[in-house]
């Protein structure tokens, strides 16, 4: 730690790393374990390839620039910045898969998503800020979303207002796939006490952390959880709930 500190650092554009890090320059961190994964060496070749730094092999299959001179010599390209970022988002799928292995196709997506460790309370929390950073967490502690990620949300809220808080104390916490999204996940977290969003406009009582890998595999977790919010009395009750046993029960005893 000591020697990564006093490290120049202005010819770095990656960070690989088995422990956590503080950012220095902007440069992005990637963590994963000593002897990493085959889904952490899937993390590692994103990171190496969002920073520019693939291998000549690996450029000819994800470089988008390459793919838009491709087709801007066939079509006229009306939007290149859009269709970049959706050439990025698709292609970056193919080194992706999924977080959950093969569930059962008789489960919601509220359980496929939402695992024991990705559901609870949060205490004491002094801001919507810092409850947003700690309900989305465990989906930087699994790698499912880079710091970025939590960092895009906020900004996203503090330019365009409360607009996350989706009604009734809900606020659904994300942002777009390209902001650092490794894997689809989701968390589901209620606070002791209500707080306010952006000078006391919205209140919010529950954080439901949001990790899309793309603009359709979500939808499902979406469906199932507007299909819970829409019952009668079913927000009610859940703010009732003081205890993480009795939260994840009530989350899936109709699952």
């Amino acid at each position: 730690m000591l020697q990564y500190e006093n490290s120049d650092l202005s010819n770095v554009q990656l960070v690989i790393s088995t422990i956590k890090l503080n950012t220095q320059r902007n440069i992005p961190i990637t963590t994963v374990s000593a002897f990493p994964s085959e889904l952490e060496w899937k993390i590692i070749d994103n990171a190496i390839i969002k920073a520019g730094l693939a291998t000549s092999d690996t450029l000819k299959l994800f470089n988008v620039d390459t793919l838009l001179d491709i087709v801007g010599n066939y079509a006229m390209i009306r939007n290149p910045m859009g269709l970049k970022l959706a050439l990025n988002d698709y292609l970056t799928q193919l080194t992706q898969e999924p977080l959950l292995a093969a569930p059962q196709e008789n489960l919601s997506e509220l359980i496929k998503l939402l695992p024991p460790e990705h559901v609870g309370f949060l205490n004491h929390q002094k801001s919507w800020k810092q409850a947003v950073r700690t309900a989305l967490s465990p989906l930087l502690e699994d790698y499912s979303v880079e710091k970025n990620y939590i960092d895009q949300i906020i900004h996203l809220t503090e330019s365009n207002g409360p607009y996350m808080v989706i009604g009734s104390g809900v606020m659904l916490a994300h942002a777009a796939p390209r902001d650092g999204v490794n894997n689809l996940g989701a968390t589901f977290f209620l606070l002791d006490k209500p707080l306010p969003v952006m000078t006391n406009q919205k209140m919010v009582h529950v954080i439901i952390g949001l990790a899309p890998i793309d603009y359709e595999k979500h939808l499902s977790f979406i469906s199932d959880l507007m299909t819970q919010l829409q019952q009668k009395d079913w927000l009610t009750n859940l703010y009732h709930l003081n205890n993480k046993r009795d939260l994840f029960r009530y989350l899936y005893k109709d699952n």
